[in-house]
């Protein structure tokens, strides 16, 4: 559960990246725009996040 935790908020943190990037230099097509990858990347690293803080299932 941790693993995919781990790289829902690193494929977050780099669509947002990539939509920082590519706003400034343009080069993303039109029908990608920054708006949807920044939000995408951001509701990615947030439920990463949410992943990583819950508590393990089997307690003892």
């Amino acid at each position: 559960m941790f693993k995919l935790g781990n790289f829902f908020i690193v494929s977050g943190i780099f669509l947002v990246l990539l939509s920082a990037i590519g706003s400034l230099l343009n080069f993303l097509p039109e029908i990608i725009n920054s708006y949807y990858l920044a939000s995408t990347g951001t509701v990615f690293t947030s439920s990463g996040i949410i992943i990583n803080k819950k508590d393990p299932l089997d307690r003892k």
